[in-house]
């Protein structure tokens, strides 16, 4: 699940690049270790959760009660919000389980600069039909300080993305994590341009190194939207957000790139703090 990404530049480098939807060489999380992270799946008949067998396509962050945050990638396209529904309190995505908790996302909304596909700004946030329970299973991840610079640490990462290298999207139907350093955005340049990959990056983004010795560690599709967490003082910290990567996944020692969640927080909050979405918002927008 941490091995590729979802699509998300293949207009450009259509056998290269890729928005990462899974962790590839990733290793079984413990049963509610991450319980802040939820999966993104949609309904095949309208209205009807699908609980039983998922049709899980990206992960997301809770940043409060009614709040999801996710990568734009995942949503942007969507026509309309009603079919998306937010998994909560999970483990195992194709088995009902005691602990978790089903939603509907009744509005999207993209960051105005998103200018679609591989791209900075690269974040959405998902208004809830009705708030999550929050208990020991479903909880809040902390924010970091606006504009904080992320240091040289080992973060995790975590979600359900497909668990092949190939272009099969083969979810895990366990919840997968492993730990990555973030990496400079220069270092992270230098190792796409040697492998002639010529992406622009920006200071909204952050780099985590794949490799890890001899193994070499990368989201992948499904793992998009996905959570990257510090574990700080007083719990999770939510540093980054699943955005892009280099297909096949989990092969190429090249970085996989992040939305860099602390340039955002002043908009997250704007949005999930106010009492009233604009007209124009209430299915999807731009803000």
């Amino acid at each position: 699940m941490f091995i590729t990404y979802i699509l998300a530049v293949i207009f450009i480098l259509p056998d290269q690049v890729f928005c990462q939807n899974r962790i590839i060489n990733g290793f079984s999380a413990k049963n509610h270790q991450f319980p802040y992270q939820v999966s993104l799946s949609r309904s095949t008949i309208w209205g009807v959760p699908s609980e039983i067998k998922s049709s899980h396509f990206c992960g997301g962050s809770i940043v409060n009660e009614s709040w999801i945050v996710t990568a734009a990638y995942c949503v942007y396209k969507l026509s309309a919000t009603s079919k998306i529904h937010v998994l909560a309190g999970k483990h195992f995505l194709n088995e009902t389980e005691i602990h978790q908790q089903n939603r509907i996302v009744v509005s999207v909304v993209i960051h105005k600069y998103y200018p679609g596909y591989y791209a900075q700004h690269d974040i959405a946030l998902l208004k809830l039909n009705e708030p999550f329970i929050i208990n020991n299973y479903v909880k809040i991840v902390a924010l970091p300080k606006s504009n904080e610079t992320p240091d040289a640490d080992v973060y995790w990462l975590s979600g359900w993305g497909s668990v092949s290298r190939d272009d099969r999207s083969t979810m895990s139907n366990e919840l997968k994590t492993y730990y990555v350093p973030i990496i400079d955005l220069n270092t992270c340049r230098d190792s796409m341009n040697e492998a002639m990959v010529h992406m622009e990056l920006f200071h909204t983004q952050i780099c985590t190194g794949p490799l890890l010795g001899s193994i070499i560690v990368a989201p992948c599709i499904g793992d998009s939207g996905g959570p990257l967490v510090k574990n700080a003082q007083y719990g999770p910290k939510l540093v980054g957000i699943v955005s892009w990567g280099l297909k096949p996944c989990g092969v190429s020692p090249i970085s996989s790139v992040y939305t860099r969640v602390s340039s955002y927080v002043d908009w997250i909050r704007n949005i999930t703090n106010s009492n009233r979405l604009p007209q124009n918002c209430m299915d999807i927008c731009f803000l």
